[in-house]
């Protein structure tokens, strides 16, 4: 244990990802099998809270 007061909230939110595979085209320009394969990737994550907190304390 510590002495240490937390604080916490957990809040509503959205969140959105854009993932742009920059090699498939040439595996199958190939005649590879590409499924399973996630290929590279390059990916951005958004994310936004709102609102009351749905539980905790944290304002």
């Amino acid at each position: 244990m510590s002495d240490r007061e937390t604080n916490f909230g957990l809040y509503p939110g959205i969140g959105a990802e854009f993932w742009y595979f920059n090699n498939l085209e040439r595996l199958l320009l190939q005649d590879k099998n590409i499924s399973g394969n996630s290929g590279n990737y390059l990916g951005f994550l958004n994310q936004f809270q709102f609102g009351q907190p749905i539980l905790g304390d944290l304002e």
